[in-house]
């Protein structure tokens, strides 16, 4: 027999009943809980740096529960038509939009739009920007692998179409 553990209707993960614990099992353990809960509210909102961003943004960088390399996970609010200047992950980002309306240009790519709940992938290496649309505010998390490298001086993005 197999327990499968599932997302909506997509299962994820089938195992054997054999490696499933009893709830009461998980609790009983003698080693102090690792996992800690915090709040949104704990990481402090900061503006955007002028040599990263051109406009007024403000972000909130999510602390990581692990030491040394680990993603970098930030909550970022373009306000006005703000966005990042031209810039590289190494390792990659991944966008997630909350709200707003914004977009995506990748050196000698076209303008991506994007919008709430669209999650958009960005390989390593690629130079590109993002940000709120022209006299609108976006908000997005971002997930980003690696060292970011950003030109000094800094490039301001292109101006949208």
């Amino acid at each position: 027999m197999q327990v499968s553990v599932f997302l909506g209707d997509r299962a994820l993960l089938a195992l054997p009943a054999d490696r499933v614990l009893e709830p009461m099992a998980c609790r009983q353990s003698p080693v102090a809980d690792p996992v800690t809960r915090g709040t949104f509210g704990e990481a402090a909102v900061q503006a955007g740096d002028p040599h990263t961003f051109t406009g007024e943004v403000e972000l909130r960088n999510l602390p990581s529960p692990f030491s040394g390399q680990a993603p970098g996970v930030a909550w970022v609010r373009f306000l006005h038509g703000a966005r990042t200047n031209w810039h590289v992950h190494l390792g990659g980002q991944i966008l997630y939009v909350l709200d707003g309306d914004g977009c995506v240009v990748s050196d000698g790519g076209a303008v991506t739009r994007i919008a709430p709940n669209d999650l958009v992938r960005i390989p390593a290496g690629v130079r590109h920007w993002h940000g709120a649309l022209s006299d609108t505010t976006m908000t997005h998390l971002s997930v980003t692998c690696g060292e970011t490298v950003w030109p000094d001086p800094a490039e301001p993005p292109d101006a949208l179409p």
